[in-house]
């Protein structure tokens, strides 16, 4: 907040041509059969997609600049087995208008925020989602990704005039950070 972020708060499922966007599952999507929710039915596995719908309704609101995150459960399906739960874990993701050298400092300041003594390092990385992509560790650890977003899904998002970057972190870990 103390950035100019905004909270958001989306629900915990989601299209599955939307879902398909932003991860490579090679164990496929959970999903519910539910007739109510013919078109949003999979459960998330990263949250940048929903806060992609939350970001393009603020521009087509002419609401910018526009930051927004949130935090929330992911549910990603383990490997080959379908008896067990899936690995449910807390995500903060961010997504703003703007330069990605702007989320790279919320990032960094979030973090040295938590821990002074934190070695951040942010390494060039190949997202499915993002022109340009980038891995963050913090002490040696990968605990997030970030970039700024593809041609391909700002055409889908119907954003023309602005690009978006976005970043997801992996909250349980930063809530252990000393």
């Amino acid at each position: 907040n103390a950035c100019g972020f905004y909270e958001t708060i989306n629900v915990t499922f989601t299209d599955n041509t939307i879902s398909g966007l932003f991860y490579e599952s090679d164990s496929g999507y959970l999903s519910v059969k539910d007739e109510s929710r013919k078109s949003a039915n999979v459960l998330r596995q990263t949250l940048i997609g929903s806060l992609m719908g939350v970001f393009q309704t603020n521009v087509n609101a002419k609401n910018l600049p526009c930051r927004i995150f949130e935090i929330a459960d992911t549910f990603v399906p383990v490997k080959d087995n379908s008896d067990v739960l899936p690995n449910e874990q807390a995500k903060l993701a961010l997504v703003c208008d703007g330069d990605l050298r702007i989320l790279t400092g919320v990032v960094e300041g979030l973090i040295k925020n938590i821990s002074r003594n934190a070695v951040i390092e942010i390494t060039p990385s190949d997202l499915k989602w993002a022109q340009t992509g980038a891995q963050i560790k913090v002490n040696s650890q990968p605990i997030g990704i970030m970039g700024v977003v593809g041609t391909n899904i700002k055409d889908k998002f119907d954003l023309k005039e602005v690009t978006p970057c976005a970043a997801e972190i992996n909250f349980e870990f930063l809530l252990q950070l000393e």
